[in-house]
């Protein structure tokens, strides 16, 4: 699920940010590699979001951030 969605997006170059619960960070992939960078903002019309089934505190309050920086 999550894993396929990622790779659909690297490969038909579509903008693709992951949020990891470890490292409580965003990453972005460049098209070589992921590298941390600025806390993403939806910005499209049309966006895909997927994540794991274990999810965390941290990453319930970077998705509730995520939303609030998007449609705030």
């Amino acid at each position: 699920g999550t894993g396929v969605a990622a790779e659909y997006a690297k490969f038909f170059n579509k903008p693709l940010f992951v949020y990891d619960q470890e490292r409580s960070g965003w990453w972005r992939w460049t098209g070589d590699a992921f590298t941390s960078g600025p806390r993403p903002a939806i910005s499209q019309p049309h966006f895909t979001g997927t994540g794991t089934r274990f999810l965390r505190d941290n990453g319930r309050e970077a998705i509730a951030a995520l939303f609030a920086r998007s449609f705030g």
